[in-house]
């Protein structure tokens, strides 16, 4: 089977992307996590942003990415480990993908209540799932540990394969419920 972009012979296929070779995939989730960087954080020549690398698959894509990115922009990027805080002045990315996202509203579920976790960085690869990743990182030959998969990862893999777009619904819920609760709260207050 041939890649949908171009003639070469496809290496992925991803259900809601088709069948793409390794280039054209890879330029995908390129543009894509890009695009969420430029949005949420954007960088500028002299700036200086940190990733908390915990060896994960998150972590290991997120560098990648945004090396790449520094070595456009001129920025600095810093390496910190787990327990270290950037300065004030460095901008903290954390890597928290659509999967993570629709993981954490089906626990929220299940346990009917809210997590309200405190965001002490910038969220980037909302729009990614796990399973680009995987496959970025395998074209890509990037190293990171892998994570044992919990329950609620395996009912989101087996809502992907039933329903097209699955992860990506559950993220789209996820920020509908969480703008309203935080309209709530803030009528709450207001009263």
């Amino acid at each position: 089977m041939n890649c949908s972009r171009c003639p070469n012979a496809s290496a992925s296929n991803l259900k809601h992307l088709g069948p793409l070779c390794e280039d054209c995939f890879c330029d995908i989730i390129e543009r894509r996590a890009r695009k969420e960087l430029r949005q949420n954080c954007p960088l500028k020549p002299k700036d200086a942003v940190a990733i908390r690398h915990d060896k994960g698959l998150e972590s290991a894509v997120l560098e990648y990415i945004v090396r790449k990115v520094a070595s456009e922009i001129p920025c600095e990027l810093l390496i910190l480990d787990a327990e270290k805080r950037p300065s004030a002045q460095v901008r903290l990315l954390i890597p928290v993908s659509a999967t993570t996202l629709a993981s954490t509203l089906l626990q929220e579920v299940l346990d009917n209540k809210t997590t309200d976790t405190p965001q002490e960085g910038i969220a980037v690869f909302e729009t990614l799932t796990d399973e680009e990743m995987l496959t970025f990182a395998k074209f890509k030959d990037l190293k990171y540990e892998e994570n044992v998969p919990s329950e609620i990862d395996r009912v989101i893999k087996m809502i992907d394969e039933k329903y097209e777009n699955g992860t990506f619904g559950l993220v789209k819920s996820k920020k509908v419920l969480d703008s309203v609760s935080t309209s709530q709260s803030r009528d709450n207050r207001q009263q």
